[in-house]
């Protein structure tokens, strides 16, 4: 008897097939990448989208299940500004001193990046470990992280699912050149972070806020931004918060935004732009904002926390000085040898009051901080060398107890001597990292 086409028994050898081919490919090792190459183009997306005729449907709300910004038929455009000639204290005084959004186009002189193409990078920097970004099959954007070879990274970014959003490794920072608004002024002694952006296809970031003041350049392809005016963040709904990256998230898929249980955040007030390679973005610390990258979009950005000044100095702007990423004097992330954010100890100038600063970031004004906060600070302030003992002490060192929470005074009364041993500790850590000649004895700080 000839059984049916969807007979289950008769396509029983069929679904053990696709079972074990899915397992071997969630499964697959390093060396395995999909055979299948990514669509590349960058010009034929529409953005913002044309939503003038579209229509609503019959018991589901405009835009439901459909990518953020597909939920309002009416989106404005940013601020944006020709960036040729403009100059670092037009920048700061217009945009940055007034927190707003802005779009420089054609700021940077793409001929000092022509060195950052796939062949060039394999043959000089292949060995440099780069931290990827790969999404797990099935897991509705959730992601994990995977330590490569920048060769093996660009042999499979144009077909794998995986792509880097990740601290510059500090063996690329002499090989980076600086924008010009960085290379002097009030903004280039406070940049703390340079990360760089890889990625091909089609990638979509979070509706996140980051923590810091950014500026975004891009070097080669498209990204598509999406920024919810600030009079509607109120509106965005559950967040999740990253004191260590840094980073607030809003707890929505932007690939699918529920109008069930999104529709404040579906409904919030929009602006939009589109960086093509040579334009740079100004995102003001906390706004929310939704980015879609297309080809082959490199980038840097550069974070730094607000100034407060009022009496902002531009007079090293008449001849600037730096050059590159590792001119840049107050660098505060890097990354270790495996491509591993780490916090450079060194950065703090044997100041102990900034190191006190550093540990009170971990309160965000609540007036506590979590012991699972400090745990991952500590790991990348002692460069991933620490182990659970030394992070144990460390904790006592500050809380004085078992507690998994601690008041913000216990920072406060941290003695000298207390920060000290603390500071002292991590410098030999950073030093075991790097190979050098000594390294922690246990508990010999503390």
């Amino acid at each position: 008897m000839k059984l049916p086409l969807f007979h289950p028994t008769a396509n029983a050898s069929f679904v053990s097939f696709a079972l074990i081919s899915l397992q071997k490919l969630v499964t697959a090792d390093d060396d395995s990448f999909i055979d299948f190459p990514k669509e590349g183009d960058t010009h034929e997306h529409v953005f913002p989208p044309d939503l003038s005729k579209a229509k609503f449907s019959r018991g589901a709300p405009f835009g439901h299940l459909r990518p953020f910004g597909h939920q309002r038929k009416v989106i404005t455009e940013m601020e944006k500004v020709e960036g040729e000639e403009i100059t670092t204290k037009q920048i700061y005084m217009n945009t940055i001193y007034d927190e707003i959004p802005t779009k420089f186009t054609n700021y940077l002189d793409l001929s000092r990046y022509k060195n950052w193409t796939d062949e060039y990078m394999k043959e000089h920097h292949a060995s440099v470990m780069v931290e990827g970004t790969q999404k797990v099959p099935g897991g509705h954007g959730i992601t994990h992280i995977k330590h490569i070879r920048m060769e093996k990274f660009l042999n499979r970014y144009k077909n794998d699912d995986i792509n880097l959003v990740m601290t510059l490794p500090e063996q690329l920072e002499k090989k980076t050149a600086l924008v010009n608004f960085v290379k002097c002024g009030p903004v280039m002694p406070e940049v703390e972070e340079v990360k760089l952006w890889w990625s091909y296809g089609m990638t979509s970031s979070h509706i996140h806020a980051d923590h810091e003041d950014t500026l975004l350049c891009l070097i080669d392809g498209r990204k598509d931004i999406l920024m919810i005016d600030s009079e509607h963040e109120k509106l965005i709904g559950e967040k999740e918060e990253d004191l260590v990256m840094r980073w607030t998230r809003v707890m929505a898929d932007p690939e699918h935004i529920n109008m069930f249980t999104h529709n404040k955040l579906g409904r919030s007030s929009l602006k939009w732009t589109t960086l093509l390679a040579g334009d740079c973005m100004y995102v003001p610390q906390k706004r929310f904002h939704h980015i879609r990258s297309w080809g082959r979009a490199v980038a840097f950005s550069f974070h730094w926390k607000p100034i407060l000044t009022n009496v902002p100095d531009f007079k090293d702007c008449a001849e600037p000085a730096l050059n590159t990423v590792a001119d840049l004097p107050s660098i505060h992330y890097r990354t270790d040898h495996r491509g591993k954010r780490v916090i450079d100890v060194d950065s703090y100038d044997t100041d102990l009051e900034k190191f006190r600063d550093e540990i009170f970031h971990l309160t965000n004004n609540r007036g506590y901080f979590e012991r699972a906060d400090f745990d991952r600070w500590w790991e990348q302030l002692t460069w991933h060398q620490t182990d659970k003992d030394y992070t144990n002490i460390a904790w006592w060192k500050i809380v004085k107890g078992p507690t998994e929470r601690a008041a913000d005074h216990r920072i406060k009364n941290l003695t000298e001597n207390d920060l000290l041993a603390l500071f002292n500790l991590v410098k030999k850590f950073k030093a075991h990292a790097r190979n050098e000649d000594f390294k922690p004895h246990r508990y010999d700080e503390l």
